[in-house]
């Protein structure tokens, strides 16, 4: 069943309507973007070209949007043909990149269920305005509009050239996420590491000492303490700017003055041997939290 003249010319009147939701849409993104650039810790300098990228965006979307409020079905068809090109240049530069560095591109489904929307929106409205011009009421919906091929071009340009930024953007930001995850993996198996050769010596070490045949002497207690320390203070250090290793190694770091208080405590000649028992204990408790959070982390996620 056809669509009545009334009802035509009542769409027509909102064939800009699409392209400024989108260009409220990007407005956000330039707005979230722009707000992560201060959050501590974050690169500043890929969050403002990223907000860089959503904001001509948005004013290629306002353009287009203006251009379409006038009538023109070239600024519809620019962005339909922006959105198709952006969408097949994302999956070919998809397959390359995984192809090349074996990165996970799950998460740019998103960019291209958002980039054919966008597109079957475009088509839709040009589809409206070719549909008046055939039934010759062109004329009629903007006889007063001013030309708008500058509009289209100009629109088009900052289009393109955002989204271009923001498809960068993105494979840079999973890029980044990727490398830092396997950064945090070898910090992790470097922990593991440390679990099972500098901290099981220094526990016989510690064990062997704070037994009542004193079966070795407390400087080598603290010597393999020492070693230890050393181990993990080095790791603490790798570890600065992955959340999850970090906070592990803190926690872990909290059990070594413990330990030396209880060998030193156990040595003096007015030592209290409970309170020494009771720091060693703490100790043990701190470092068994840390295994526990890394086992919670580390080994269940990588199942």
């Amino acid at each position: 069943m056809s669509t009545s003249n009334e009802k035509l010319i009542q769409r027509a009147n909102h064939v800009g309507r699409d392209l400024s939701f989108f260009a409220v849409l990007t407005g956000l993104c330039t707005i979230g973007a722009l707000g992560n650039s201060f959050r501590p810790g974050a690169n500043q300098a890929y969050f403002q070209v990223l907000a860089g990228s959503f904001l001509l965006a948005t004013l290629g979307f306002r353009s287009l949007s203006a251009a379409a409020k006038r009538g023109s079905i070239r600024a519809l068809g620019m962005s339909a043909l922006a959105a198709l090109a952006f969408l097949v240049y994302s999956i070919v530069q998809s397959e390359v990149r995984g192809v090349s560095s074996n990165l996970n591109q799950s998460g740019e489904i998103g960019s291209y269920v958002t980039a054919f929307i966008v597109f079957l929106s475009l088509m839709r409205s040009r589809g409206i305005l070719l549909e008046l011009r055939r039934r010759g009421l062109w004329g009629q919906v903007f006889r007063y509009s001013k030309p708008s091929r500058g509009l289209c071009l100009l629109g088009g340009l900052l289009l393109v050239t955002g989204a271009v930024g923001i498809e960068y953007g993105a494979f840079y930001l999973g890029k980044a996420a990727v490398q830092e995850s396997r950064q945090e993996m070898q910090i992790a198996q470097q922990f593991v590491l440390m679990l099972n050769n500098e901290q099981k010596v220094f526990l016989d070490a510690l064990q062997q000492y704070s037994s009542s045949k004193r079966d070795t002497s407390k400087q080598t207690a603290l010597g393999q303490l020492d070693v230890l320390e050393r181990r993990a203070q080095y790791l603490l250090q790798a570890a600065q700017g992955h959340r999850h290793i970090a906070r592990i190694l803190q926690n872990y770091c909290a059990a070594l003055p413990h330990w030396r208080r209880g060998i030193q405590m156990l040595g003096a000649p007015a030592g209290d041997p409970r309170k020494a028992i009771a720091e060693i204990n703490d100790g043990d408790r701190l470092a068994e939290e840390a295994g526990d959070e890394f086992n919670k982390y580390f080994v269940k996620s990588s199942r």
